[in-house]
This record gives structure tokens, sequence and C-alpha cells, in this order.
């Protein structure tokens, strides 16, 4: 995908609840392996 666009993509690893909060505070843009929770669809829409 990267090599097709202009947008560079990142992957890190860190622990979950950090990246919780990563993406609470907009340090970050997405999470994968995401599971679907009523408490998650409150700030990952």
């Amino acid at each position: 995908m990267e090599s097709q666009s202009d947008i560079k993509i990142d992957s890190v690893l860190m622990p979950w609840a950090r990246a919780l909060k990563e993406v609470q505070n907009g340090k970050i843009d997405a999470l994968f392996g995401a599971r679907y929770s009523e408490e998650r669809v409150l700030f990952l829409g």
C-alpha cells in the first residue's frame, strides 16, 4: 500500500494498554487487531 501512495506507514509494537492511550490522545491513527467492544467504539468510532 505504501509504495502505491504518498502515505508513510510505520508499524510499532507496544503493549495493548499503551496503544489504546496513544489512540485516545491522537498520537497514533490506527490499531490493528482491535476487536469490537462497547467501550472501544466510544473512541475508535
